[in-house]
C-alpha cells in the first residue's frame, strides 16, 4: 500500500546521530530522578491502590513495588549511560504506561510524558560509537514525534493558562514562594501573561531557525524560574529535564536537522 505522501518528508527525514544521543541521555537523566520519587513513595501508593484499581489494567502488588522501582532506575541508570538504549527506553516507557494506566491514584502527567517520549526513544537507532559516526544522520522520524510532543507540551500549556484567574495573578500569588512583595497585582499580573506568552513563543519558535536561539534561552529561563520560584517538588525537576532533553533535537546550527530530507535515492537504469 502507497504511503500518504504528506508523511514523507516525516519517513525520509534524517536527524545526527549526536543529537539524538545527547536527548537519550538526558532523558535517562530525567528517568533516574523519577525513578528516586518512584522508589520512596511507589509502594505506599501501591498499597493505597489497593484492590481496587480504577484504570485499564490491574496495578502492580504492593509487594512488587520495589521490584518495579528496582527495575525502572536500572533501565534509567542504562539510558542516561547509553548501554542498550532501545531496550531501557522500551523498558522504562512498558513501565511507564502500566502505572499511568492502571489507576488514577499512580497517574501524574510527567510520568505519563516521560513513558510517552521513553516509547518514541526505543524506535531510534543510535548504533556507532566513533567520532565519525557522531555526525552521521539517521531516521529522525521518532525525533520528529518528540519535537511535536514537546510543542504540544508548551502549546497546550499556554491555553490551558489564557483563564482569568490564571491571568489575574491570583494562580502565581497563591502558588509561588517568593517574596510576599512579588506577590502584588503589580508583579504577579505581568508575571503570569509573561508565562503565558512564552509558552505560546516556544510553542511555535523552535520550529523556526531564526527565532530558536531566542526560544533555547527562554525555554532555560522559564524552567529554571518555575523551580525556583514554586515550591520544591521533585516531579518539577523530572518535568524541567524531560523538556529541555528535546532541545538538541531542534539544533541550533540552522534547520532542525529531523527536517532535513534524506539523501534522494538514485536508481540505475538497466542497459537496454
Amino acid at each position: 500500500m502507497r504511503i500518504p505522501a504528506v508523511l514523507d518528508p516525516l519517513l525520509d527525514s534524517l536527524v545526527e546521530r549526536r543529537c539524538m544521543r545527547l536527548t537519550l541521555r538526558l532523558l535517562g537523566l530525567a528517568a533516574l530522578l523519577k525513578g528516586l520519587d518512584l522508589f520512596l513513595d511507589l509502594p505506599s501508593s501501591l498499597v493505597a491502590v489497593g484492590t481496587t484499581p480504577s484504570g485499564w489494567i490491574p496495578p502492580p502488588p504492593p509487594a512488587a513495588g520495589p521490584l518495579v522501582s528496582g527495575i525502572w532506575l536500572v533501565a534509567a541508570g542504562l539510558l542516561s549511560l547509553g548501554f542498550a538504549s532501545r531496550s531501557a527506553s522500551a523498558t522504562l516507557a512498558l513501565l511507564g504506561l502500566w502505572l499511568t494506566t492502571s489507576s488514577a491514584r499512580l497517574y501524574g502527567n510527567h510520568l505519563y510524558l516521560l513513558a510517552l517520549l521513553c516509547l518514541l526513544a526505543s524506535f531510534a537507532d543510535i548504533r556507532g560509537s566513533d567520532r565519525a559516526s557522531e555526525r552521521e544522520r539517521v531516521a529522525a522520524w521518532p525525533a520528529r514525534l518528540m519535537q511535536v510532543q514537546l510543542s504540544l507540551v508548551y502549546g497546550f500549556g499556554a491555553l490551558a493558562k489564557m483563564n482569568s484567574s490564571f491571568l489575574s495573578g491570583q494562580v502565581l500569588a497563591a502558588t509561588t514562594r517568593a517574596p510576599s512583595w512579588l506577590e502584588q497585582p503589580l508583579l504577579s499580573i505581568p508575571a503570569s501573561i509573561t508565562t503565558v506568552a512564552i509558552e505560546g513563543f516556544l510553542a511555535v519558535a523552535l520550529w523556526s531557525h531564526v527565532l530558536r536561539p531566542y526560544a533555547w534561552g527562554l525555554g532555560i529561563a522559564l524552567h529554571v524560574g518555575i523551580l525556583l520560584v514554586l515550591p520544591f517538588e521533585l516531579d518539577l525537576i523530572v518535568f524541567a529535564v524531560t523538556c529541555l532533553a528535546l532541545y538538541p533535537l531542534f539544533d541550533l546550527a540552522g534547520r532542525p536537522r529531523a527536517m532535513e530530507p534524506a539523501e534522494p535515492r538514485h536508481t540505475e537504469s538497466l542497459p537496454a
